[in-house]
């Protein structure tokens, strides 16, 4: 029985990690789940025989010496597996005009970025608004201009690039190169959860023509909502089952809301280059293998690294 509650229970920490996207110590988020579901286990479930997928490397850099070995061993990697991909042709100029439109550049610092969306990208563009030293009325201008955009706001103090330009910073070795990287499918949960599975906002609804995001939800259900309901029955979409969703939301308010199995299928049926940017592959969006970053930051470890 023993061992029937510990795999239970690694597949409940698999769900957890996956599904709801949160950041916990193992030996919380152990407590946490027998808490919620009552489950009496031995102790043999620990940090040692999860699966790798689970443990995340947070490593705690002390000094500037570490922090740049740490960058030239990740930086070694991404041109070794890149090198096994592709080889630097006339794509790259393709890529790079995709690219240039896409990163954000501060002139006073150098500073590129290319936001890796569901990495930390909102706090990113509240830095480079913070960065811009417009003080607090010249940041409230902002806001009424660019009203909750925060993308637009950072766009105006670290405005896009040329593809020329863009080249010239990448040859710069002053120049900082900076994407922030996060677990792949850490980063598809969370843009499924943020963007398709609930509203923004609790007050709005979301299954409107006027939501930014109404025509891929749609078009998703539409694809799925009846292989979903041969495969899960009419009643998993009941209020008492949250509206399809596995745990109540008071965001999901309406089960014309795709569920993850939906919107998981449209991730396996579509070409990568034509998913949203918040789950978009990092090698497509920000075109590693035809820039030299010289900054990769992990998000699983971010504050200890920036």
């Amino acid at each position: 029985m023993g061992t029937k509650y510990s795999l239970s229970l690694i597949c409940l920490i698999i769900f957890y990690t996956l599904y709801m996207d949160i950041s916990l110590d193992i030996s919380e988020l152990i407590n946490n789940i027998k808490a919620d579901h009552a489950i009496i286990i031995n102790d043999s479930v620990t940090e040692a025989n999860l699966p790798p997928l689970l443990i995340y490397q947070n490593t705690r850099v002390l000094s500037q010496e570490e922090f740049t070995s740490m960058m030239f061993a990740r930086l070694a990697h991404k041109a070794s597996i890149c090198q096994n991909l592709q080889n630097r042709t006339t794509e790259q100029e393709t890529a790079l005009e995709h690219l240039a439109g896409r990163v954000y550049f501060m002139q006073s610092y150098s500073l590129l970025w290319c936001p890796v969306y569901k990495a930390a990208s909102t706090n990113w563009c509240r830095n480079m608004i913070t960065l811009a030293k417009l003080g607090q009325q010249g940041e409230e201008q902002l806001e009424r201009r660019f009203q909750g955009q925060v993308n637009q706001q950072a766009e105006e103090v670290a405005p896009h690039l040329g593809r020329d330009q863009l080249k010239l910073v990448e040859g710069d070795k002053n120049s900082k190169k900076m994407l922030i990287v996060r677990h792949p499918f850490d980063r598809l949960v969370s843009a499924f959860r943020d963007k398709f599975e609930r509203c923004m906002r609790e007050d709005s609804d979301c299954t409107t023509r006027s939501d930014w995001y109404y025509n891929k939800r749609t078009e998703i259900v539409n694809k799925y909502r009846i292989r979903a309901q041969d495969k899960f029955g009419m009643d998993f979409f009941s209020e008492k089952n949250n509206l399809g969703a596995p745990f109540p939301s008071k965001k999901r308010t309406s089960s014309k809301l795709p569920i993850w199995w939906e919107f998981v299928q449209d991730v396996l049926n579509s070409p990568p280059a034509t998913y949203d940017e918040h789950y978009q592959p990092i090698y497509l969006f920000c075109e590693i293998c035809s820039f030299d970053y010289n900054y990769i930051i992990h998000f699983e470890n971010i504050e200890n690294e920036e």
